[in-house]
């Protein structure tokens, strides 16, 4: 036996090493975002191993180092079933999912057989032999086959998931631990790990029709049906092949973390991530140019990457910190939606009026999640009334992938205005008064604001016709005055403007303008003799 081989013999157990999910810390608006961890596994080595998504349903289960999958729901990030399967300690199990039947295949290492459970009902309707040692499971959703890659058996065993039996058994390299499945081709790729090989598989045929050598130790295998780009973890090399689905040949090797294992994709993103167990990091490749744009710490020991591509959402699996990370892809562009229903857009409150603002902020469904949601004050909290005039009011929001939103809505605080007062009558009566005289215009405003609450070059008066129609009114009292003046009576908390009328007014009719600092306009009519 070659000593390479020997060694990596030797390293075979540590090399199937258990599965955790971990969410990609932000880097700034670019890079993949934290948004939740969730918990699975009870204790010491019984982290997860494996995950796998279903995208259909939004489910993601997690396959842990103590007999069980826990199946997270993906809209909550809450674990809602831990269903057992398998004989005691699955540890490296593999998990497959087909979205089309609802049907989730998990290995079972030690007792050479996949659990088959229901998505529905989480439970587990079926169990079938395989080959010996059974590491990985892929899944064809258009042909309903299952592949299982059985380590120490140097095979594939090929299931029909409609009657739960092995179909076929194709040999393969030595110590096949990884699957990938391309469906629009009926492609099946296998990673064997002792051969430094990817094994294709006509999944027509159930024959070999290439094999394709790679790095140092493949382990994953990951395809984007979209590119026909398949991105192979090498675990002795810390890289990863990139192979060119039509040609089967390698197009690039890409630098990443100590120890590549969990290779998770996404065909909407084209971005691949890439779990570094021995760097507690996951790498994040851009599919288009094959380079690792963001490195982020992850817990300890991340073994597998699951995405779902319609939330674009990463799950990476955290062996020894038994948690599930979940990660907000950068695609999200998409700003938070803000409702502001308080103050509402062109709204008036009156001064020193309660009024409690009220908004919401939402993230898109399956966005990277709302990190902030701020008002000008706290929503429920009251807004500022206590000057007049023209108010604004802002909220602003942000989602976990730096996306901004911001919405102002413009109000306005008025007087508490009453009036006019005896003697002057309110429009549309016209009040007859004698021009030159001094007429006092009595209102008020819920209390004294001060001797400054008239807008600049107000009150004033203009012209109109008179309106033979309009009822008419004697102005009951005046008073002396050289000029016009205002004051307050606190006694009967009225504003008292003492208006000094043109005599050349007469016989016209003007209409009195009172522009109030917080730019409401009272208007009362008049006709002069």
């Amino acid at each position: 036996m070659h000593s390479r081989t020997l060694i990596r013999k030797l390293m075979v157990p540590a090399l199937l090493g258990g599965l955790a999910v971990a969410l990609l810390a932000q880097e700034g608006a670019a890079q993949p975002t934290l948004v939740a961890t969730i918990p699975v596994g009870t204790g010491p080595n019984e982290g997860p191993n494996r995950v796998g998504v279903n995208p259909s349903t939004n489910r993601i289960y997690v396959v842990t180092n103590n007999n069980n999958v826990s199946v997270i729901d993906g809209a909550t990030n809450a674990v809602v079933a831990t269903i057992p399967v398998g004989a005691p300690w699955t540890a490296n199990a593999g998990v497959g999912v087909n979205p089309s039947t609802n049907r989730i295949y998990v290995t079972n290492t030690n007792s050479n057989n996949v659990s088959v459970i229901d998505g529905a009902s989480n439970t587990v309707v079926a169990a079938m032999g395989v080959g010996s040692l059974p590491v990985a499971v892929g899944v064809n959703p258009s042909t309903n086959r299952i592949y299982v890659a059985n380590a120490w058996s140097n095979n594939v065993s090929v299931i029909d998931g409609a009657t739960n039996a092995v179909v076929a058994t194709v040999a393969v390299e030595s110590f096949p631990v990884g699957v990938g499945v391309k469906p629009a081709t009926d492609r099946v790729y296998v990673a064997n790990f002792l051969s430094d090989t990817v094994s294709v598989i006509d999944g027509a045929t159930d024959a070999v029709v290439a094999t394709v050598p790679v790095g140092d130790g493949p382990r994953v295998v990951g395809v984007n049906p979209t590119t026909d780009r398949l991105y192979v973890s090498n675990r002795l090399s810390d890289t990863v092949s990139v192979i060119d689905g039509a040609t089967n040949a390698v197009v690039d090797t890409i630098p990443v973390g100590a120890n590549p294992l969990g290779v998770g994709v996404n065909p909407s993103t084209n971005r691949i991530y890439v779990g570094n167990a021995w760097s507690d990091t996951v790498s994040v490749i851009d599919g288009a140019t094959n380079a690792v744009v963001a490195t982020v710490a992850v817990g300890s020991v991340p073994v597998d990457v699951g995405v779902n591509p319609t939330t674009d959402r990463v799950y990476v699996a955290n062996f020894r910190s038994n948690t599930v990370s979940v990660i907000a892809d950068p695609s999200d562009t998409t700003p938070p939606v803000i409702t502001l229903t308080t103050p509402a857009q062109g709204a008036v409150y009156t001064l020193n009026q309660v009024v409690s603002a009220g908004y919401t902020c939402e993230d898109e469904p399956g966005g990277s999640g709302l990190a902030s949601c701020v008002g000008d004050v706290a929503d429920g909290a009251a807004i500022d009334t206590a000057s007049v005039g023209p108010k604004t009011f802002t909220v602003t929001a942000e989602d976990n992938a730096g996306n901004i939103a911001s919405l102002t809505q413009t109000c306005s605080i008025v007087y508490s205005f009453s009036g006019f007062f005896s003697p002057v009558d309110n429009a549309p009566t016209l009040n007859l008064a004698k021009a030159g005289s001094a007429i006092p215009v009595k209102f008020s405003l819920s209390g004294s604001q001060g001797l400054s609450i008239f807008a600049t070059g107000y009150p004033r008066s203009q012209k109109i016709g008179c309106d033979t129609s309009a009822p008419l009114d004697a102005i009951e009292e005046t008073v002396t005055a050289g000029s016009s003046s205002l004051s307050y009576d606190p006694v009967a908390d009225q504003y008292v403007y003492v208006w000094k009328t043109d005599k050349a007014w007469a016989g016209t009719c003007r209409q009195l303008v009172v522009r109030l600092n917080d730019l409401t306009d009272h208007v009362a009519n008049f006709k002069f003799k």
